[in-house]
């Protein structure tokens, strides 16, 4: 199943949820806004932020250049989605999402809307719409939530199974690679895995010289290769370009993306002598 199938799901348990709130303004009013919040946040804990913010953030270009959305209703669209990104950070099941998102959209008719403070933005009421079966008369601010989650039902691919990793989901990718160092700073290179020294190699800490970590990781990474070539090489000669100390110059680096062979080459790495 792919994300953009994935979202599909998404985009009907948040519209459902919508829909079946007594929040008015489906469009361009508060029901909107909690669609989006919900939708957001959902994708975001599922997927994590990556696909989260290409699919959300894509679909909003896609109102404004095909279905001709003014300025004014993409701002809205991209402050809320926003929150329900925030939101889907550390979310851990549909049924938080949702109340987190309720609690978000109390929150904006506080603030009227405003989004001010980081709350629900949403249009003046005299461009609120609503869509077939929905009667504005029948809804008004505040609401009373009940505590069911009617879109729970109608939530085709709800089932955790069909998200992605939890270590994947979590954090920007940014945020990921902080993870990953604070980790290795703490763990011995005799126990980092090949994913570990995969994400070492592929940072800017280690591929940029003017990193201020660039060293530090350098060496780490020398010492991961020098301790599994222990061992290994004790009956190698050394190649003809060592320097006379037994010093041969190698460098870790991929060429085939995350799953392709680590080869060598250029980077510091002791030899055996002759």
């Amino acid at each position: 199943m792919s994300a953009w199938e994935f979202w599909g799901s998404v985009q009907s348990a948040a519209s459902s949820e919508a829909i079946e709130s007594s929040l008015p303004g489906y469009l361009e009013g508060p029901a909107d806004a909690y669609r989006h919040i919900v939708g957001a946040a959902e994708l975001r804990r599922r997927f994590g932020w990556a696909i989260a913010y290409a699919i959300v953030t894509g679909n909003e270009a896609r109102g404004t250049h095909a279905r001709g959305h003014t300025p004014e209703l993409r701002r809205m669209d991209d402050h809320n989605n926003a929150i329900g990104l925030s939101i889907g950070a550390d979310a851990t099941s549909y049924e938080e999402v949702v109340r987190r998102a309720r609690a978000a959209n109390d929150a904006g008719i506080e603030n009227t809307g405003s989004g001010r403070g980081q709350t629900p933005l949403w249009l003046s009421q005299e461009q609120w719409k609503e869509v077939s079966g929905r009667q504005p008369a029948e809804r008004a601010l505040p609401v009373e939530w009940s505590d069911a989650i009617p879109s729970a039902a109608d939530y085709r691919f709800g089932d955790e199974r069909f998200g992605a990793d939890r270590s994947f989901r979590s954090g920007t990718p940014r945020e990921r690679q902080a993870a990953l160092f604070e980790r290795l700073d703490a763990t011995p290179t005799a126990e980092w895995s090949e994913a570990d020294v995969r994400g070492v190699i592929a940072s800017p800490a280690y591929r940029n010289s003017a990193a201020a970590d660039h060293a530090l990781w350098r060496e780490r990474v020398r010492q991961y290769f020098e301790e599994r070539a222990s061992g290994r090489d004790e009956a190698a000669s050394a190649p003809d370009d060592a320097d006379d100390d037994g010093i041969a110059h190698v460098r870790a680096y991929t060429r085939m993306g995350p799953n392709g062979p680590i080869r060598v080459s250029a980077h510091d790495r002791a030899t055996p002598g002759p």
